[in-house]
């Protein structure tokens, strides 16, 4: 396990964050959550023709919190602390402007990153 991880969900950000992240000296893992949501199946065949490795973990189910439009409140929180759980001391997020979450902002993380380290008594950078 090394050091760093990206989540990847197989969307157009995670593409473009492993890219950015690679290109500049980050030795991360990418990590996907099976989260049990609608559309978890189409995004692991997708990565599984990849021709880089993606861990699938089944580790975080939330399919039963999903709404009718697809949205699950909170997810990307829960699968960054899941992340860092697992002993990631930094965790990278893609996203874009476009999105409509609250949970994806940079000063939600500055601070989910403070009480992580704080919880663990360990480095954490999110």
């Amino acid at each position: 396990m090394k050091k760093e991880v990206l989540l990847f969900t197989a969307g157009v950000d995670s593409y473009i964050a492993r890219d950015y992240l690679i290109r500049n000296g980050h030795d991360i893992d990418c990590l996907y959550f099976n989260h049990g949501g609608r559309y978890c199946t189409h995004e692991i065949e997708k990565i599984q023709s990849l021709d880089f490795d993606v861990i699938i973990s089944h580790n975080l189910l939330l399919g039963g919190l999903e709404e009718k439009s697809a949205y699950i409140p909170n997810r990307n929180l829960l699968m960054t602390i899941m992340a860092q759980s697992f002993g990631y001391e930094r965790v990278w997020l893609g996203g874009s402007l476009s999105d409509r979450v609250g949970d994806n902002k940079s000063e939600v993380y500055v601070e989910l990153s403070k009480i992580v380290g704080s919880v663990n008594e360990s480095y954490c950078r999110i």
